[in-house]
């Protein structure tokens, strides 16, 4: 594959301008006038050849979500994993491209990402576990204190039953003395004098 010309934008090099191309739009600025002893200017004559296009490394980048697709690929494609595929799925793709050899665009190094997944799900079934350990124990914790409260109020009715009980069985007792008690007489009204209004 030949090597690319790199094209400098004008001004490249000072305070505020980067290098990358940027199109001249000058009234008179030489560059976009082409004149002689001036940079050079894209055009399609430094493109590369049809067959060459969209190359990458020699290797044509093919898009792929699922393992039966990387089967269909040979060694002279580059393999591009779509970003919508789960990790437990891209770990299986991953797998396939170690055994059939194949080079990846997305990731450097497939064994490093392969580890750092495996430590992930690693700490996380720590997390969770923990979690869970947490919840195990709080929901004793509650279920112990409720235990103790229908302790309470289960005995708090017993003592309320009792008392109960021994106040009717103290009114059983007090009756027949009451009627054996013979009625207090009543109180005759006593009928107040008026004395004579003086004229």
């Amino acid at each position: 594959m030949p090597k690319q010309k790199k094209f400098l934008r004008r001004g490249a090099g000072l305070k505020k301008l980067d290098f990358n191309w940027r199109k001249p739009r000058g009234i008179h600025n030489k560059l976009r006038k082409r004149k002689r002893g001036k940079w050079n200017v894209p055009s399609i004559g430094y493109g590369n050849a049809n067959i060459l296009k969209h190359l990458v490394g020699g290797l044509m980048p093919v898009l792929v979500r699922n393992v039966n697709e990387l089967k269909k690929l040979t060694k002279d494609n580059l393999v591009v994993i779509s970003g919508n595929v789960g990790m437990k799925k891209k770990i299986q793709m991953l797998e396939e491209i170690k055994k059939l050899k194949l080079k990846v665009k997305n990731i450097d190094d497939i064994d490093k990402f392969l580890k750092e997944v495996e430590e992930n799900f690693k700490k996380r079934k720590e997390v969770k576990e923990t979690k869970d350990k947490e919840k195990q124990k709080s929901k004793e914790e509650f279920e112990k204190k409720a235990k103790v409260k229908e302790g309470e109020k289960k005995k708090e009715s017993e003592d309320e039953n009792k008392e109960e009980d021994e106040k009717k069985e103290l009114a059983k007792k007090v009756e027949p003395k009451i009627k054996e008690m013979k009625p207090a007489k009543e109180m005759k009204a006593v009928k107040k004098t008026t004395a004579p209004k003086s004229q």
